[in-house]
């Protein structure tokens, strides 16, 4: 029983690293966005 809940629990732990992850690849991805339109209205 023990090793099925220490399974449980490192599933239930890489889920929760991977939503993280996903939630700062997206912030990035929002950044490079707002940096990149804001240099074009340098240009002109």
């Amino acid at each position: 029983m023990q090793c099925i809940a220490e399974e449980l629990i490192k599933a239930e732990l890489n889920q929760y690293i991977e939503k993280m992850l996903n939630k700062q690849l997206r912030a990035k991805s929002r950044d490079k966005t707002k940096s990149h339109r804001a240099v074009v209205q340098v240009h002109k």
